[in-house]
C-alpha cells in the first residue's frame, strides 16, 4: 500500500511529558500519583512507552476536563432546623429509666 505523503513538508510530533513534568505544568493541585491513578483507572487517555507514562497538552486538558465537579445546583435557601414543641425535656425524664450503680463495682461482689 503506498500512501501520498508531501516530502517537503514536515511531521510535526507533539511535545510528551513525563509524569512528572506534567504534574508541574498542570500545577500544585495535581500530584503525579493523582495522574498515575487516572491514568490506571484509563479515565483519561495516556501514551503508555516502556514502562513509563507520557502526557500532551491534549492529554492535559482531558486531565483537567475529568477533575472539573460540576456546580451544585441552588435549591433556594435551607430547610430550617425547626425543634418540635409538643414535647419537652421534663417529658422524655419520665419515660426513661434511670441508670443506677452497681453495688460492688466494677470487679466488686455482686449480689446474690
Amino acid at each position: 500500500m503506498h500512501f501520498l505523503q508531501d516530502p517537503e513538508a514536515e511531521l510535526i510530533a507533539p511535545t510528551l511529558y513525563t509524569t512528572e513534568e506534567a504534574a508541574a505544568r498542570l500545577g500544585p493541585q495535581f500530584k503525579p500519583s493523582t495522574l498515575r491513578r487516572l491514568a490506571a483507572a484509563r479515565k483519561v487517555d495516556v501514551a503508555l512507552i516502556g514502562r513509563k507514562y507520557w502526557w500532551t497538552d491534549d492529554q492535559l486538558a482531558q486531565v483537567v476536563e475529568v477533575s472539573t465537579r460540576p456546580a451544585a445546583k441552588k435549591t433556594g435557601s435551607r430547610p430550617s432546623r425547626s425543634h418540635s414543641t409538643s414535647t419537652s425535656v421534663s417529658d422524655h425524664r419520665t419515660s426513661v429509666e434511670l441508670l443506677r450503680p452497681d453495688p460492688g463495682g466494677r470487679y466488686g461482689k455482686r449480689a446474690s
